[in-house]
């Protein structure tokens, strides 16, 4: 049977077609493969795409997206939500553990958290005692300070926000301040990244960029009074580059390739990193002041010196108040972490995103002992829960030595011995409104704000 000949003509179409776009796609992969190898423009652009795809990846495998169950509806409403498959161990309308220890757990304590735009202050029953609200939907709080007043400073949408006790905007100030947030004697410590343009020379004396962008990222820590003004700015690439600690800059390892044919070592950025378009060589996300009291219990250390954590070089440092250089550092104990602080005037804390793959590789807030940099004790809510959190981090530690730590959804109290005894998933709360993830957690005894505020937060 012979075929029509509008079927043969069709059917070859197809076959062109597919063959076409067979072999656009294979010189288009071929020319790309090129494009990267040889740093030509616009290999950027493409490494930017591959990254991109490969953060949803990333995403989907680390960050509140693995175990998810479709099914779960609440009793009354039935509403479908996509949800931890621990989301059984929440009662579905406080958004509480349904089974909590009261007796190993810091009641007195108010819990303030980011979620979204706002910052909620609840007790440990899931009551909402107040909340300040910023009016922009268009991003996320990360990184806050709550002063004794009531006023509130905070990082969103890459810029510094000042407000008072009833969410009134009192300044603004723009600068990719992004991360974390810490105040000490009325000066507002802030993390700023800032691109810098293709052709502005690295800040280090025989380093330079070899990539096809030619943009960096550099981290700055800049300090504010309370009235909006710049007090001091600090370039902590500077603060590594003219210090003792410069060898730290090739532990990055999404730069770290040398080129032995030069007289200068090349860092550029490879193929997997996160920041494909700019070269990120520390990303600066944590601040700590170091106070009075911190500073009588080692010798090395001065009051206002600044404890500081660069995730992409695993590294935590202490950078000296007067010269602005790194004085110490510490790194290889903790993988892509987030917030340092003090605790006790003894112990540095650091939340390990990756746990140094301990046992599990779930995340885990460490304690080290400041003199002798080892590990003392590890708080973290596995292998009870999920708990693996690839790039943000926050905790508080409580007067009983509680931890209270979040994981962008769920905030969770751990006792060293005990394990979670108290914990908090908002967005069950029907009673409150989450507006995004929960970024930034901190412990507000009411004895920390002044009289009126207390007063106030207790009617």
């Amino acid at each position: 049977m012979t075929m029509p000949n509008f079927n043969k003509r069709r059917l070859l179409k197809i076959i062109y077609f597919v063959t076409f776009s067979i072999a656009v796609f294979f010189l288009s992969v071929v020319l790309s493969i090129f494009l990267l190898k040889k740093n030509i423009w616009p290999a950027s652009e493409i490494e930017y795409l591959i990254n991109t795809m490969n953060e949803s990846v990333i995403a989907d495998r680390f960050h509140f997206k693995k175990n998810v169950d479709t099914k779960v509806k609440s009793d009354d409403e039935g509403l479908r939500e996509q949800v931890r498959y621990d989301y059984n161990k929440f009662d579905l309308q406080t958004g509480l553990l349904k089974v909590s220890q009261p007796e190993h757990l810091v009641d007195k304590e108010l819990v303030l958290y980011s979620h979204g735009s706002a910052v909620s202050l609840v007790n440990k029953r899931g009551q909402e005692i107040h909340r300040w609200h910023y009016d922009d939907t268009a991003g996320y709080i990360q990184g806050m300070h709550l002063f004794p007043n009531g006023d509130l400073a905070f990082n969103f949408g890459l810029r510094l926000i000042y407000m008072n006790f009833d969410s009134k905007v009192l300044w603004e100030r723009p600068g990719y301040s992004t991360h974390d947030i810490d105040a000490y004697k009325d000066q507002i410590y802030v993390v700023q990244h800032k691109k810098i343009q293709p052709g502005t020379p690295f800040p280090c004396s025989g380093v330079i960029i070899d990539y096809a962008s030619g943009q960096y990222t550099e981290d700055f820590i800049t300090v504010f009074d309370r009235k909006g003004n710049i007090l001091r700015e600090i370039s902590v690439l500077n603060a590594i580059c003219n210090s003792d600690h410069r060898g730290l800059l090739s532990m990055n390892a999404y730069l770290g390739e040398m080129d032995s044919t030069l007289d200068r070592p090349v860092f550029y950025k490879i193929s997997k990193s996160e920041y494909a378009g700019t070269v990120d060589p520390l990303h600066l996300n944590s601040i700590y002041v170091i106070t009075e009291k911190d500073a009588l219990s080692f010798p090395y250390l001065s009051e206002g010196d600044l404890l500081v954590s660069f995730r992409n070089i695993n590294t935590v440092a202490i950078i000296d108040k007067t010269t602005g250089l790194v004085k110490w550092s510490m790194a290889g104990s903790f993988i892509r972490q987030h917030e340092v602080n003090i605790i006790n005037n003894k112990y540095l804390a650091v939340f390990d995103n990756l746990g140094n793959f301990y046992k599990n590789g779930a995340s885990r807030i460490a304690f080290y002992d400041m003199a002798s940099t080892q590990l003392v004790k590890s708080y973290s809510p596995s292998p009870e829960f999920h708990f693996l959190v690839f790039i943000t981090g926050s905790y508080d530690v409580a007067p009983n030595g509680n931890v209270v730590t979040i994981d962008g959804e769920r905030i969770l109290e751990i006792n060293e011995s005990k394990g979670v005894v108290w914990a908090y998933y908002p967005k069950f709360n029907k009673k409150i409104t989450t507006l995004g993830p929960v970024l930034s957690i901190h412990l507000v005894p009411c004895d920390y704000l002044d009289k009126v505020t207390c007063e106030h937060l207790q009617k």
